[in-house]
């Protein structure tokens, strides 16, 4: 199989074999309307197949002759080269957010689901373990007849407000036209990586200090105070391990 490069550099000195997708911005108004990124759209319009290693946006990049990677990458402008190409700007930028996003993997951790949501503000479920100890929560060994122990789930008693964030981005096509596009994904790739730095140190405060509902972690009392013993540092991993 061919790698995605050499697949893209075949399909742009050949692009006969590529789907002839209309470009206007009505693919961008359906997108946004949908809550789905431009390369779903074209995927619907485009399925990729099996053995292909690129994506229906990547061979719209590929009809348009456009290279984003390596050291014969394009420049800027390409993508304003017509009015069809420049439809593929922003959803290259939003692809480079999500790959800076990619790169902080320390937030996949600590998550135990992700869930979307069409609102500001949302209502957690949890374990109401607050009258059990250890023990309890342990899977009891029952006698013929005997009654399961019961753990109850609940509804939070407060909504968690969801909190918007965002950077804004300022600089002039003049700064821009003449770098390559390799080098400017830099930029919004690092805008990726510090969103998900920031939800994640917004999910430790959460874990540490409870979301608003009387939750602030349990506290966990070592054997000597201001000393961490091995069986503390066990004790404390196995209350860490993430939910999968």
């Amino acid at each position: 199989m061919a790698s995605p490069a050499h697949e893209a550099e075949a399909l742009r000195n050949d692009p006969q074999h590529l789907f002839d997708i209309p470009l206007s911005e009505d693919l961008l108004i359906q997108a946004r309307s949908r809550g789905v990124g431009l390369t779903e759209i074209l995927e619907e319009l485009d399925p990729s197949q099996g053995d292909s290693t690129l994506d229906a946006f990547e061979r719209q990049l590929a009809r348009a002759g456009i290279r984003i990677q390596g050291t014969h990458s394009d420049t800027i402008d390409r993508f304003f080269a017509s009015t069809e190409s420049a439809i593929l700007f922003p959803e290259y930028v939003s692809r480079s957010v999500r790959i800076g996003m990619t790169d902080f993997r320390a937030l996949n951790q600590i998550l135990a689901t992700r869930t979307r949501i069409d609102s500001d503000t949302y209502k957690t479920l949890f374990m109401d373990e607050s009258a059990q100890t250890a023990a309890d929560r342990r899977l009891a060994r029952l006698a013929e007849g005997a009654e399961l122990p019961c753990i109850e789930i609940k509804s939070s008693e407060h909504t968690v407000k969801i909190r918007k964030y965002g950077r804004y981005i300022e600089v002039s096509y003049e700064a821009l036209r003449r770098k390559t596009i390799a080098v400017v994904s830099v930029f919004p790739k690092a805008i990726g990586y510090q969103i998900q730095k920031d939800k994640f140190e917004e999910a430790l405060a959460v874990l540490v200090d409870g979301d608003g509902n009387s939750n602030p972690a349990a506290v966990s009392n070592t054997a000597a105070d201001g000393t961490l013993a091995y069986a503390d540092l066990v004790d404390l991993r196995c209350r860490s391990i993430p939910i999968r």
